[in-house]
C-alpha cells in the first residue's frame, strides 16, 4: 500500500515540476523568515535577561556586626528565591573598588572611612525590580539589627524590566504574525498543487478509494518539498551564522537545539496544514463523484 502511494508521489514530483518547485520554494522562504525572527527575538530576550543578573545590591552592615554574623547573613540571602550569588566585600575591598571607580590615589585611605557589605546579585529570572523589592524587604525585617542600609539602582531593574516587557510584547505579535504568514503560504501554494491534481483525485474518487488514499500520494509531495524547504532554509542559516555571530555577537545567546525546535514546530505546522487540506480535496472529490 505504502509502495503505491510513494510511487504516485514519485510520478507527482516528475510530472509537476513548476508547483513542486513553488512549494519548495516558500518553505524556503517562509521558514527563513519565522527563524530569522525566532532567533532576534529570543537572543534579545535572552540579553535582557543576562543584563537583569548584572544588577548589584549592597548591604551595607554596621561596624558592630561580626564576621560570624555577616557569613550567616550571606546564607540566608542565598537561601532568597532569585538571588543568584552573595559575597561579603571588606573595608579594603570596598576601597580598591572605589579607588578603581574614581582614579583616586591609594593615600587618602586612611582618611577615608569604608564599610563592610555584603553584595548580591540575582539571577535572570528573578533579576526584576519587584522581586529585588521583595528580598530587600525580607532582609530588612530578618536582619534590622545587622545593617545600616541597603543601596542598589531601582532605575536600572526598571529599565531592564521596561526591556523585558517590550521584547515579549514585540515578540509575540511579530511572531503571531510571521507564523500566521507561514501558514498561509504553505496553504495557497499546496492547494495550487491540489488544483493542478484535481483530474487525478476524481478518478481516484471514482473507483472508490477514501479520501485518505486518494489524498496522501500529495500528501507525501507536500512532506518531501516542505523537507527540501527547510533543509535549504537550515543550510542557508548554516551558512550566514559565522557573520552573523561576527557582527551581532549576542546572536550567540540563541543555541543549535533552540533553532532545531523552531523549524520542527514549523515542520509540523506545515504537516498538519497539508494533511488537512488533502483530505478535504479528497472528500469533496467524493462528494463529486
Amino acid at each position: 500500500m505504502m509502495w503505491f502511494h510513494v510511487t504516485a508521489a514519485g510520478r507527482l514530483l516528475t510530472r509537476r515540476r513548476g508547483p513542486v518547485l513553488r512549494m519548495v520554494f516558500v518553505a524556503w522562504i517562509g521558514t527563513l523568515w519565522c527563524v530569522a525572527g525566532g532567533v532576534w527575538t529570543l537572543a534579545t530576550y535572552r540579553a535582557v535577561q543576562r543584563q537583569a543578573s548584572t544588577i548589584q545590591v549592597d548591604v551595607i552592615l554596621r561596624p558592630t556586626t561580626t564576621e560570624a554574623n555577616a557569613r550567616i547573613m550571606i546564607r540566608g540571602i542565598r537561601t532568597q528565591y532569585g538571588v543568584g550569588s552573595a559575597e561579603l566585600l571588606r573595608e579594603q575591598d570596598v576601597w580598591a573598588e572605589f579607588a578603581a571607580d574614581v582614579d583616586i590615589d591609594d593615600r587618602l585611605r586612611s582618611v577615608v572611612a569604608m564599610p563592610r557589605l555584603i553584595r548580591w546579585s540575582p539571577t535572570a529570572a528573578g533579576g526584576t525590580a519587584r522581586n529585588i523589592r521583595a528580598v530587600i524587604s525580607r532582609i530588612e525585617q530578618t536582619y534590622a539589627d545587622q545593617i545600616d542600609d541597603i543601596v542598589w539602582s531601582e532605575e536600572l531593574a526598571s529599565v531592564v524590566d521596561a526591556r523585558r516587557r517590550d521584547v515579549l510584547m514585540l515578540g509575540s505579535v511579530a511572531g503571531g504574525l510571521s507564523l500566521l504568514l507561514f501558514l498561509i503560504a504553505v496553504t495557497y501554494s499546496f492547494r495550487a498543487e491540489l488544483h493542478a491534481a484535481a483530474a487525478d483525485l476524481r478518478v481516484g474518487s471514482v473507483l472508490g478509494a477514501s479520501s485518505s488514499w486518494v489524498a496522501m500520494p500529495h500528501v507525501l509531495v507536500s512532506m518531501i518539498t516542505g523537507a527540501l524547504g527547510l533543509i535549504l532554509a537550515l543550510a542557508t542559516i548554516a551558512g550566514v551564522a559565522p557573520t552573523a555571530l561576527s557582527r551581532l555577537p549576542w546572536v550567540a545567546e540563541v543555541r543549535i537545539a533552540d533553532v532545531g525546535l523552531m523549524v520542527a514546530g514549523l515542520a509540523g505546522v506545515g504537516v498538519i496544514s497539508s494533511w488537512w487540506q488533502s483530505l478535504a480535496a479528497g472528500r469533496r472529490a467524493l462528494i463529486r463523484r
